[in-house]
């Protein structure tokens, strides 16, 4: 019976798979992050047209003093210099999860590197237990054939 497979290098498979699976969860939250940056962005612009369609309905018709018209354009102005600092942090996100997604193709072909060499491993241990199976089936094989022979040689010889 041949020796059960076992490959020495199990531990490390294990760990390359958590750590595999850990940046997964990473890139994942960071693509979440990256999400919820739009999310902002979109709201920061849907305040902007907000803020101008508010404004020319309070323009119709009506007079509206300088104070009341430098407010809203502060306003407007503070949320255009929002949604470009927004712009900014989607495109800071984006890198990040670009990077988050290298190391995770970076760890799964190091898990991938280890599993090839455990599925080489296991089919040289395969191969090696034929052989050994196939060289005792010889040994078996010879030695009845000299039995065989032997008693062969015994009947002739005493006239079996």
């Amino acid at each position: 019976m041949a020796k059960r497979f076992e490959f020495r290098l199990e531990a490390l498979l294990t760990l390359r798979k958590r750590r595999e699976d850990e940046q997964r969860r990473i890139v994942a939250e960071s693509v979440r992050d990256l999400g919820r940056s739009r999310d902002v962005l979109a709201a920061l612009q849907e305040r902007v047209e907000q803020t101008l369609s508010d404004a020319r309905c309070d323009r119709e018709g009506t007079s509206i003093d300088a104070s009341t018209a430098m407010l809203e354009q502060r306003w407007r102005a503070y949320l255009k210099q929002r949604v470009v600092e927004q712009h900014v942090e989607i495109q800071r996100v984006a890198l990040q999860v670009d990077l988050k997604r290298g190391e995770l193709a970076r760890r799964a072909t190091e898990r991938k590197a280890i599993e090839k060499l455990r599925e080489r491993r296991l089919a040289d241990h395969v191969t090696a237990a034929a052989r050994q199976e196939r060289f005792a089936e010889d040994e078996v094989a010879a030695t009845v054939c000299l039995r065989q022979a032997r008693d062969n040689r015994r009947a002739t010889l005493f006239g079996g």
